[in-house]
């Protein structure tokens, strides 16, 4: 993903720009019982590099989509500005899941609701003046919820800077 970002768009020599935000992304969990997910961020980003957030995410793990998870994180995020166009971050959040089971033969759905928090890191790459795509990574765990495993995620994503 990152040497695309270098071939489809020219070195970015902007900032990353401050005051609030609306992104989203697409992820993947390429675990043994796959994942697919989307979340939807709205945040703040100050001027020293700071940003805080609010994410809803939504995913479907198991190939019959045996469970489907909604979570509500708050996070906070430090990107870093090298100055050479690609801006790295890093940071976590804390937050609530709800995770539903599904039973693909007919029994009973159940649902388990936990803690959830996640670490992650990843690039932003300014290509206009107010959009940002952010390809990342995020390890994502849940307290609380048995037979569900904490999961490593591969996403993809843009913001949009107001």
């Amino acid at each position: 993903i990152v040497s695309l970002l270098f071939f489809a768009f020219p070195a970015s020599t902007q900032a990353v720009p401050t005051g609030t935000y609306l992104g989203g992304a697409f992820e993947v969990s390429p675990e043994s019982e796959f994942g697919i997910g989307i979340s939807v961020q709205g945040g703040y980003k100050w001027t020293q590099g700071w940003r805080a957030e609010f994410e809803y995410r939504n995913s479907a793990e198991g190939i019959f989509e045996e469970s489907s998870t909604n979570s509500f994180l708050g996070n906070i995020w430090h990107d870093f500005e090298p100055g050479w166009g690609l801006l790295p971050y890093v940071g976590g959040g804390i937050g609530f899941s709800l995770t539903s089971f599904n039973n693909t033969f007919g029994g009973e759905k159940e649902d388990e609701a936990g803690f959830a928090g996640q670490v992650g890191t990843g690039l932003q790459y300014p290509i206009f003046d107010k959009i940002v795509l952010d390809p990342g990574y995020r390890y994502f765990l849940r307290s609380g919820i048995e037979d569900v495993s904490d999961k490593h995620r591969l996403l993809f994503g843009a913001k949009y800077y107001f």
